[in-house]
């Protein structure tokens, strides 16, 4: 859940950290100027229906696009 991240990245002091929930697949191109971190997380209790043999490999591909120069 974003809120319990945000509550404890304030107990941590870590003001210039900013957050965001998204559909990782749905994203645009982000710029390469920030350092980033990438955290991947289904949702909790959900089966989700994975349309490809290559969930994986296409997973580790679409975070290279959008986060490399």
């Amino acid at each position: 859940n974003l809120e319990i991240v945000q509550k404890n990245m304030q107990a941590f002091k870590k003001s210039d950290v900013q957050l965001r929930q998204e559909d990782l697949f749905k994203g645009k191109k982000e710029p390469t100027d920030l350092k980033r971190l990438v955290i991947v997380n289904p949702p909790y209790g959900k089966r989700l229906k994975i349309k490809t043999e290559n969930f994986y490999t296409d997973l580790i591909a679409t975070i290279a696009d959008r986060f490399s120069p």
